[in-house]
């Protein structure tokens, strides 16, 4: 995922110098085992992002993503570098943690490739940017995000016992079906995953369509901008996303370098 370069070979090649966007800086924190390089070159090449929930709540919302029609013209996000337009966030993940033998850490400004397109989201955090679809499929409570819908519909998947539901948009139809066929189901669920598949009932039709509608970028406001081609809105505290290269500079040296280059 990550390789890297060294300030020279930085300075001297203008594929790397023609990252450089003033106005489009951008911010992530990371935190390593082994000593961190000042400067980082992201390529997708032979990389797979997972949630790093996945084990804990299923990665439904993370397949969907991937895999739905809706997302499918934008950065994939399991083969993107994730980051934000906020330095004190990305300070908060720039935090050595000597729990779990991670000592390293610092806090780097990433540039993206100019023309690469980006993902903006609604809010400072994926888990929270899915107000209006929550809304429309009436969980309406401030405090519910993405983790809360995994649970719910791991509930559900339980029920039909179908384990592999969110690892593919066929397991996942394959269960909305098995909901819509058994109208007659009662159990014990909690009461978001009884609303989510009461919902699903009162789809009709096209279960995964009207999903994938619902669920859509459009429709939850995460908006899309190419780099050094559209004008970048000034939002403030955004998780972003894209799966073009970036250079990744530590932001203690940052300033220093952009003086050099002029």
């Amino acid at each position: 995922m990550y390789g890297t370069i060294s300030l020279q070979e930085f300075k001297d090649n203008q594929n790397y110098r023609d990252n450089f966007s003033l106005n489009d800086i951008f911010f992530k924190g990371i935190i390593s085992k082994e000593p961190l390089s000042d400067i980082l070159f992201f390529d997708n090449s032979n990389y797979f992002r997972d949630s790093k929930t996945a084990n804990e709540h299923g990665n439904l919302y993370n397949m969907l993503i991937n895999e739905m029609l809706s997302w499918k013209q934008l950065p994939l996000r399991k083969k993107s570098i994730i980051f934000t337009n906020s330095q004190n966030t990305a300070r908060a993940f720039a935090i050595p943690r000597p729990a779990i033998n991670y000592n390293h850490a610092k806090l780097y400004c990433v540039l993206p490739r100019v023309g690469a397109k980006i993902i903006i989201s609604p809010k400072s955090d994926l888990w929270f940017s899915f107000e209006k679809f929550f809304a429309d499929i009436g969980i309406r409570k401030l405090s519910y995000n993405l983790t809360d819908f995994n649970v719910s519909v791991s509930e559900l998947a339980k029920v039909y016992n179908i384990v592999d539901y969110d690892q593919s948009i066929e397991s996942f139809e394959n269960l909305l079906i098995r909901i819509q066929k058994d109208k007659d189901f009662v159990g014990k669920l909690g009461i978001e995953s009884t609303l989510i598949k009461d919902r699903i009932l009162a789809y009709g039709g096209d279960s995964l369509k009207n999903l994938d509608t619902l669920f859509s970028p459009k429709n939850n406001n995460f908006q899309c901008y190419r780099l050094g081609v559209d004008k970048i809105p000034e939002l403030t505290n955004r998780e972003i996303w894209t799966d073009d290269q970036c250079i990744l500079i530590d932001y203690s040296i940052f300033e220093k370098i952009l003086e050099e280059l002029k």
